[in-house]
């Protein structure tokens, strides 16, 4: 394939797309290119034949946000053991854009990449149809859109669960929360058992200190913000995860409320350098670095299955800290 790539003067992602979908070709392009494997006797079978037997070595990683610790660990993790089986990752970051995610695994495609660990920003039915129709091994992590693919989390029930049966046996009775998207599984997840914890534990949910936002401090912000302005806030919020919780802390902080005297905060995910905040952050951790290594480990079984392996789930248990900023 290198020889028809060097006398029709294109690469050979072009050779590839030629025999796959040689649609997104110019005319004129893919005449070259016929040309030459005609002059050199190759057949489009043989260059598929080809194509199916190679592998390139490298591994897609597609994130909904590198600056966020939680998936910093998870690609960090991922990235060590994929070198040490010799493979190499190539990152993308898709800052929470579906139509972003939709380009990269399009360009992951045309790189000829062996697999995807793909953390998606949003449910989107074209992500996994395109995934099937290309056969793309992948795993997705911690948010996901079907059960048809593997797929590794945290246990976001117990999780929360965790955080309720603490926060009752501290004596909070009126407990609220800024949930995450609901366009994702996390974010789905952690309000649904938000909700079963309070009922559980014969607790009233009050709408009034609930809110929606995205996953970012500024959404923490404005959503805390819109809770205190009510008047009538929580005696504790939980934060559905670090960024919104870092901007929830903030808006706490510059109202001049004191933590946890006036109202406690609990964070979904560790937040970078909790410790060291005033007061320290009571968190939920999920174990990023086991999340990473393991679904990197389900993606190269799965390579080297050739696709005879059932789909896969793997959810791993989160760990509650305890730290000062509840009673």
């Amino acid at each position: 394939m290198k020889d028809v790539a060097k006398k029709a003067g294109v690469s050979l992602s072009t050779v590839s797309r030629s025999i796959n979908s040689p649609h997104e070709l110019k005319q004129e392009t893919l005449m070259v290119v016929r040309k030459a494997m005609k002059e050199l006797n190759f057949s489009a079978n043989e260059i598929a034949r080809s194509l199916k037997n190679r592998k390139s070595q490298t591994i897609g990683i597609i994130i909904p946000n590198i600056l966020n610790p939680f998936f910093a660990r998870i690609v960090r993790s991922a990235e060590h053991y994929l070198f040490e089986n010799k493979y190499t990752p190539i990152i993308y970051d898709s800052e929470e854009d579906a139509v972003k995610e939709e380009k990269y695994l399009q360009s992951l495609l045309e790189r000829r990449v062996d697999g995807v660990l793909f953390v998606p920003s949003k449910e989107n039915k074209r992500i996994p149809e395109f995934i099937k129709q290309k056969s793309i091994p992948t795993v997705f992590i911690d948010r996901y859109f079907s059960k048809d693919f593997d797929f590794v989390k945290g246990n976001n029930y117990s999780g929360i669960a965790l955080i309720i049966s603490f926060l009752v046996s501290r004596g909070y009775e009126k407990i609220g929360m800024i949930a995450g998207s609901q366009e994702t599984v996390s974010g789905k997840e952690r309000y649904l058992a938000f909700l079963k914890a309070i009922t559980m534990h014969n607790l009233k949910v009050e709408k009034k200190y609930v809110k929606f936002g995205s996953y970012s401090i500024e959404s923490g912000y404005f959503r805390m913000n819109e809770l205190l302005n009510t008047g009538e806030y929580p005696e504790v919020i939980i934060s559905a995860n670090n960024f919104i919780g870092i901007g929830a802390f903030q808006a706490i902080k510059e109202r001049g409320y004191k933590i946890p005297d006036d109202i406690g905060i609990v964070i979904y995910d560790e937040v970078y350098l909790a410790d060291f905040v005033d007061p320290p952050l009571t968190v939920v951790v999920q174990p990023a670095e086991e999340l990473g290594r393991s679904a990197a480990e389900l993606l190269l079984e799965r390579i080297d299955s050739q696709g005879i392996l059932p789909p896969r789930e793997l959810v791993i248990e989160p760990k509650l800290i305890v730290r000062n900023s509840t009673k």
